[in-house]
């Protein structure tokens, strides 16, 4: 009786195996991707000059203030504070900072910082409609 126990046993595996093997693929869908030399960002691309942001960036509105900072930086995040208003925040890499329109179109001050290094890159004057370039190290204006 063992022996028939036994025989049952298998031929229900074997009814079984079937259903295991269609349960596979039988091909792979995994498509190989070749490595490539080229840069994905190969730098970072903004608007010409900071009158043209802020054209485009005003959407027809009429703003006497914009004081763009334009981070051309595809390494390092910038930290901001404009003064005396004391409005910050941070820039990332490639962008530009829009969040300064103003109603007044007098020249303010700005503190930039690279984030990485915590090194002050800028202090001084930012212009209305011409802002700032900003790289790892420095801004100039954004002419």
């Amino acid at each position: 009786m063992k022996i028939s126990k036994i025989v049952k046993k298998l031929s229900l595996l074997a009814l079984a195996l079937p259903v295991f093997a269609l349960a596979q693929p039988c091909h792979s869908t995994d498509k190989k991707v070749q490595a490539s030399n080229y840069n994905v960002n190969p730098g970072c691309v903004g608007s010409p000059t900071g009158a043209d942001f802020c054209k485009s960036a005003a959407k027809g509105a009429k703003l006497k203030g914009c004081y763009p900072i334009f981070n051309s930086s595809s390494k390092v995040r910038l930290y901001f504070v404009y003064s005396p208003s004391y409005k910050k925040g941070v820039i990332n890499q490639c962008v530009t900072n829009n969040s300064q329109f103003s109603k007044s179109d007098t020249p303010t001050d700005v503190e930039v910082a690279n984030i990485s290094t915590d090194a002050i890159i800028y202090n001084g004057e930012i212009k209305n409609n011409v802002g700032l370039k900003c790289d790892e190290t420095q801004c100039k204006a954004w002419q």
